[in-house]
């Protein structure tokens, strides 16, 4: 698993997030969509949003999640390392301890799923509380 990294103290933004539609990465995931597969209905419907709502906000968040969960379970079923979590840590931590949250499809770990149900904006059941 890749760790969040530093260069002379400062965080370097490296982390690749993949595309749901083609299962390509990039960095900057929202831009690609809007410009590579602007004819999704997904995507026509989220640029039709105003650009300060909530809603487009939170759906590009969730098309990306659905890529990165789409993506880890392709690594997982293959046996491999490069999973995409929610958060990358600061120290090594073995794959089989990520889990994908039933609401939002983020992987996280296992004993801090918990934490994040109770500020994810996709998550709405009472079960968490």
């Amino acid at each position: 698993m890749k760790c969040s990294s530093n260069v002379k103290g400062k965080r370097v933004f490296d982390k690749k997030h993949y595309c749901l539609y083609c299962s390509k990465s990039s960095t900057n995931l929202t831009k690609y969509l809007f410009s590579k597969h602007k004819d999704e209905v997904c995507i026509k419907q989220i640029m039709m949003q105003t650009k300060i709502s909530q809603e487009r906000k939170l759906q590009p968040e969730l098309v990306r999640n659905l890529g990165g969960y789409r993506h880890n379970c392709d690594v997982r079923s293959k046996g491999g390392d490069e999973i995409i979590p929610w958060r990358s840590p600061p120290y090594h931590v073995a794959v089989e301890e990520y889990v994908p949250c039933p609401d939002c499809f983020a992987f996280f770990q296992q004993d801090r799923l918990r934490q994040h149900h109770k500020e994810c904006a996709f998550c709405k059941n009472a079960y968490w509380s």
